[in-house]
């Protein structure tokens, strides 16, 4: 029948599936054990040759792990003329952000715009202030909710010998009688230990992580944008990274903890837009982008035990003539070298003080966790989301618009969507909302363009004549020329953003005696 034959086919694909697995996690545990030659060679010359380091704490939220962070940080085993300590407070106005202002050596910058605007553009705001700094050598990123060893940047600054991104590791924190944290914390360093470790070794790119990484000063200056806003946003910029050659390396020497409850995971609409973008540019990448986006398809521990399960199960209850592996002990074979490869890893992690037991009880937390929480996760999504007003989330700018008599202050947020930029307009109660497009430029002058339906204009630089993004530029970024001769410095044009304003502004209906050149061949629109 057509649907056996399905299900076999089905089988022996999935069968094939876990075989490659085994091959691949057998390799990785080999690679595991050459963690030795990670930094050998820097860990003698980057002592003598400390980097001058811009430490950027991002705040959206004031509790005392942040005391704690800045504290660690103060401490450093790192020269103290060797690195500064940012604060960024986003939208955070209280006590905790008062203390930390009086702290010395702490440089505190704010953001109140009576909502947040969210660690994507915040932290490039900042950036624009910082990058041009001279002699700086990498800008390290953290969030508030870290914790960080007192070796944290001179691991930080021998790991930039070898990287251009440096990827720390990532703990969990374990509270007195917390199992689950405690679970989970051991699984997440077996993973670093056998997994991030071998890519580390063989060079292999790893996601960057906004809440603890490190960037050189040079690539920042070359790609002028961070990608901070959620998880998804965090893979597709390691993936930007990586086209142009430059690739975030784990170092699992650099370590940093974390509340296990604010761990973010991708989604699978997430996972599908992040292979939809790696792989529409494939071919104009190399093997280690290939590589990276081969690891979506890695099985979590408690798939291939299902998996395994269900071989066991289904060749138990039903006879398979035609089947190449009709007889049980080949699956038998396969789950039993599976084992060993596990069994052989654990004597690889026993110097790290890894759990064998704790490591077994994680898929069985995690199928309880399945059953019995699903419809609580829900709920808490649910009321989460009611809880926050997504459209003052994001960025925002003040920004004017005129009737001809008066001008009037309101406000513009533009937004990342899954298939570009989205702009939302706010005067007073009112909302207007753009559709999707490629560029924030061209969602503005839709919500323009309903304005002037109504007898306004907006007042920004996008909506002006003088206006005219860089040559050989991304136009979804909001950064232009603008081509106003007395704004200029001889044939220098300054640099200007889609949402600022001037007094030069001016509208394209403004315009008079206006002359289309014709294309051709040898004039493209000149």
């Amino acid at each position: 029948m057509l649907i056996d034959d399905i299900i076999i086919n089905l089988l022996i694909i999935l069968f094939i599936y876990l075989i490659f697995y085994a091959i691949y996690f057998a390799f990785y545990v080999y690679m595991a054990t050459k963690k030795s030659q990670i930094g050998s060679e820097q860990k003698y010359i980057a002592p003598d040759l400390p980097g001058n380091i811009i430490v950027i704490i991002y705040a959206n939220t004031a509790n005392h792990s942040i005391i704690q962070l800045i504290n660690s940080l103060k401490n450093q085993k790192y020269p103290k003329e060797n690195y500064q300590i940012h604060v960024l407070f986003d939208n955070v106005n209280d006590d905790i952000t008062r203390i930390i202002e009086d702290t010395d050596g702490i440089k505190v910058w704010r953001i109140n715009k009576g909502f947040e605007m969210g660690k994507d553009e915040a932290i490039s705001w900042l950036l624009e202030k910082l990058i041009s700094f001279r002699n700086v050598n990498a800008f390290v990123f953290l969030d508030s909710n870290r914790y960080v060893y007192d070796n944290f940047l001179s691991e930080i600054n021998t790991s930039l010998f070898s990287s251009d991104i440096v990827v720390p590791a990532k703990e969990y924190i374990v509270e007195k009688g917390d199992i689950i944290a405690l679970v989970k914390n051991h699984v997440i360093r077996y993973i670093n230990r056998i997994f991030n470790t071998s890519r580390a070794v063989l060079k292999l790119i790893t996601p960057i992580d906004s809440g603890a990484v490190a960037i050189k000063q040079e690539v920042l200056e070359m790609i002028k944008c961070v990608e901070f806003e959620n998880k998804k946003s965090e893979y597709i910029y390691t993936l930007f990274l990586a086209n142009r050659k430059y690739y975030p390396i784990f170092a699992p020497n650099v370590i940093t903890k974390m509340k296990y409850e604010d761990e973010n995971y991708l989604k699978v609409k997430d996972k599908l837009l992040i292979l939809k973008y790696g792989f529409s540019n494939i071919f104009n990448t190399g093997f280690k982008t290939w590589e990276f986006l081969t690891t979506f398809f890695k099985p979590s521990s408690l798939v291939v035990i299902l998996l395994y399960i269900g071989f066991f199960s289904f060749l138990y209850n039903f006879e398979v003539k035609n089947m190449f592996f009709y007889d049980i002990k080949y699956i038998f074979t396969g789950a039993l070298i599976t084992l060993g490869i596990f069994i052989i890893s654990l004597f690889i992690v026993t110097k790290d003080k890894i759990s064998p037991f704790l490591l077994i009880l994680s898929p069985i937390y995690r199928i309880l966790e399945i059953i019995f929480s699903p419809n609580k996760n829900r709920k808490k999504m649910k009321k989460k989301e009611k809880s926050q007003e997504p459209d003052i989330k994001g960025f925002g700018e003040n920004v004017q618009i005129t009737d001809g008599i008066n001008v009037l202050n309101c406000s513009i947020e533009i937004k990342n969507t899954g298939n570009g930029k989205k702009v939302v307009f706010r005067h007073k109660n009112k909302k207007t909302e753009s559709g999707e497009y490629p560029s924030a430029r061209e969602a503005i002058n839709e919500i323009n363009d309903k304005l002037n339906e109504n007898g306004l204009k907006l007042l920004v630089c996008s909506c002006c004549t003088h206006f005219g993004f860089k040559p050989n530029t991304d136009i979804s970024k909001q950064k232009g020329l603008c081509s106003c001769i007395e704004r200029m410095t001889g044939d220098v044009q300054p640099e200007t953003k889609l949402l600022n304003y001037c007094e030069y502004f001016q509208a394209f209906s403004e315009l008079k005696n206006m002359v289309e050149f014709p294309k051709d061949n040898n004039n493209n629109n000149k």
